[in-house]
C-alpha cells in the first residue's frame, strides 16, 4: 500500500533492466562524485617541506612532540594542523612566529629567534590549559 508511488513511477516488478540499470545508474552518482571529491585535503601538502628547521603537527590539544631542538638564527617553521578545530602555533615571546591554521592546513614561515629555552603554545580558547603545549629549545 504505501509503495503506490514506486509503482506509478515504473518501479515495481515489471521494470525493464533498462530502467534498473538507469536508476542504478543515477543512484550511485552522488556516491561516486564524493568519494572522488574525498580525501584531497585543503590544497596544502600534508608532508612538512623537507627542508623546515622545526617541524610541528597539531591536533586537538596536543603538539605531537613534548620538546622540539633547532639551532639559533633563522628558522624555518612547518607547522600542521591534523585535528578537526582550528590551532595555532605560537613561540613565547617572538610575536613574528604566530602561525594559525583550520582543520587540514599546512604552513610554513621563516623567523629569526635566539638561543634559549622557549615555550610553544596553542592561545585558542583554553587549549593550552588543555595541553595544547611544548618545549623549544634553540641552541646557539
Amino acid at each position: 500500500m504505501g509503495f503506490r508511488i514506486f509503482r506509478s513511477a515504473g518501479y515495481g516488478i515489471g521494470m525493464t533492466s533498462f530502467k534498473r540499470s538507469l536508476v542504478a545508474a543515477v543512484s550511485a552518482a552522488p556516491l561516486l562524485l564524493l568519494t572522488a571529491c574525498g580525501g584531497g585535503g585543503s590544497g596544502s601538502s600534508s608532508a612538512p617541506p623537507s627542508d623546515a628547521d622545526l617541524v610541528v603537527v597539531g591536533k586537538e590539544y596536543k603538539y605531537d612532540k613534548a620538546e622540539y631542538t633547532v639551532k639559533a638564527g633563522q628558522i624555518k617553521i612547518a607547522y600542521s594542523n591534523k585535528g578537526a578545530l582550528s590551532h595555532d602555533l605560537n613561540i613565547e615571546g617572538i610575536p613574528a612566529a604566530k602561525i594559525v591554521l583550520g582543520p587540514g592546513q599546512s604552513k610554513t614561515k621563516t623567523v629569526s629567534v635566539p638561543a634559549g629555552t622557549y615555550k610553544l603554545y596553542c592561545d585558542l580558547s583554553g587549549h593550552e590549559a588543555l595541553g595544547m603545549k611544548s618545549v623549544l629549545v634553540v641552541q646557539p
